[in-house]
């Protein structure tokens, strides 16, 4: 295993003091994309947010109900909160990281864990 990390991320075998990295140009045609690796990142990922929002959730009065369909979720900085909604089916966040990148958000995580959905 560790073989082939080395190997996908390009570092040299001699790991000492100052590990020499390679880094592989990709030409899309010649190699492909990486689905292995794309989908181990999108995994830690979610992996991440899923714990960011036990941390929210652990703080007291972080998630507030508003109705039946809406939260307010104050944020890990304590800066300001994001109203999160459950729209059909399917949650919906305020925040950039839902906004931009349209996936569950840790504010999400930390709706979905409080009412043990």
């Amino acid at each position: 295993m560790q073989g082939k990390l080395r190997k996908a991320f390009g570092v040299n075998k001699k790991f000492r003091n100052n590990p020499k990295v390679q880094h592989n140009i990709v030409i899309a045609p010649e190699r492909g994309f990486n689905h292995k690796i794309e989908r181990l990142h999108n995994t830690i990922r979610d992996r991440t947010k899923i714990m960011c929002g036990i941390a929210i959730l652990s703080q007291a009065n972080h998630v507030e109900r508003i109705d039946a369909n809406t939260y307010r979720v104050r944020s890990q900085s304590g800066n300001g909160s994001y109203l999160v909604r459950k729209v059909g089916l399917k949650w919906v966040c305020e925040c950039p990281d839902h906004q931009f990148r349209r996936v569950k958000c840790k504010y999400i995580h930390a709706v979905r864990l409080n009412i043990r959905e």
